[in-house]
C-alpha cells in the first residue's frame, strides 16, 4: 500500500516539476572555427555576444529563443587589438580594450 501511494505521489510531482529550456542558435555562415567569442550578457530582452575573427569585430544580438536579430560591425576598432573586456549592466555594456600601435600598447 505504501509503495502505491509513493508511486502516485512521485508521478504527481513529476508532472508539476518543470525543467529549464535550452535554446541553441543556428550556426552562422560567417562564424569560423577559429572564431573568438565572449558572451556579454542579457540586456533587456536580448542576449549580446561579441565575436572576433582576425581583424573583424562584431556584436551579435539574439532574442530569447537564440534567433539572430542583428549583427553590428565594430568598424571603429583598430586592427591590432591585444585584449578586449566587457563590463555588462542591465541596459548597456562598457568595452575596455588594449591595442598595439607602432611600439606602444
Amino acid at each position: 500500500m505504501k509503495k502505491a501511494i509513493l508511486l502516485v505521489l512521485f508521478s504527481v510531482l513529476l508532472g508539476i516539476v518543470q525543467a529549464q529550456k535550452i535554446s541553441y542558435s543556428v550556426v552562422d555562415k560567417d562564424d569560423f572555427r577559429e572564431l573568438n567569442f565572449e558572451i556579454i550578457g542579457k540586456m533587456g530582452q536580448n542576449i549580446n555576444v561579441y565575436k572576433n575573427f582576425k581583424t573583424r569585430h562584431d556584436i551579435s544580438v539574439y532574442d530569447s529563443e537564440m534567433q539572430l536579430k542583428n549583427r553590428v560591425k565594430l568598424d571603429f576598432l583598430p586592427e591590432r587589438i591585444i585584449n578586449i573586456d566587457f563590463v555588462a549592466y542591465p541596459d548597456f555594456a562598457n568595452k575596455i580594450y588594449q591595442y598595439h600601435k607602432r611600439n606602444l600598447v
